[in-house]
């Protein structure tokens, strides 16, 4: 999703792909966004090939702008396919809308079925993006929705009301359209219990 080429152009992308074959991350549904010559919703990257702590999270969908429920990522898309994923994907030069769904694995012995997620995202060019989830499940579960912004943004937290804080170009906000039932965290450089920021 782009408004533009020049230096101050909208720019987000919206992982609806497959799997991977090599250098795989877990990170279906992910988005990344820059706002002109700036990035402010960015993907972990790949820090290092040594295995370890480090590496796994890297790797895994903690560090990255995703969802999990009751701790636990969706199942993996395929790795490779033969025919397009099951995606809506309408754009012009003015919108765009993407929609997918994904699986979450569900509990038997709780007798809980899988969990059905939808992401959607919504752009208007030069304006903003809105982001819808949406869950078919049945009990209680722990959402969470992990946005990482980039090293060189200082944000800041007032209430449910995240933004960024540059004096000069662009500024990011995020804000809960349905606060109910949400608490906030903001987190950077966290080793324990497990890498986080």
């Amino acid at each position: 999703m782009r408004s533009g080429w020049d230096n101050r152009a909208q720019w987000a992308f919206f992982d609806i792909g497959p799997h991977g074959s090599d250098h795989q991350h877990d990170d279906c549904f992910h988005r990344s966004v820059s706002l002109g010559t700036r990035d402010f919703l960015v993907d972990s990257g790949r820090f290092s090939y040594k295995p370890g702590g480090y590496r796994d999270y890297y790797r895994g969908p903690r560090a990255h702008n995703l969802l999990m429920i009751d701790g636990a990522p969706a199942l993996r898309p395929p790795d490779e396919v033969d025919t397009p994923l099951p995606v809506t994907a309408l754009q012009d030069n003015h919108r765009a809308f993407f929609e997918a769904e994904q699986v979450f694995k569900g509990n038997g012995l709780k007798g809980r079925g899988s969990i059905l997620h939808r992401r959607a995202v919504a752009y208007t060019s030069g304006k903003h993006w809105i982001v819808r989830d949406s869950l078919d499940l049945y009990g209680n579960h722990d959402v969470e929705v992990f946005w990482h912004f980039h090293p060189d943004c200082e944000v800041r937290k007032e209430g449910l009301f995240i933004s960024t804080e540059f004096i000069e170009g662009s500024n990011l906000a995020i804000v809960p359209i349905l606060p109910e039932g949400w608490k906030v965290e903001l987190f950077k450089g966290v080793e324990e219990p497990e890498i986080q920021g």
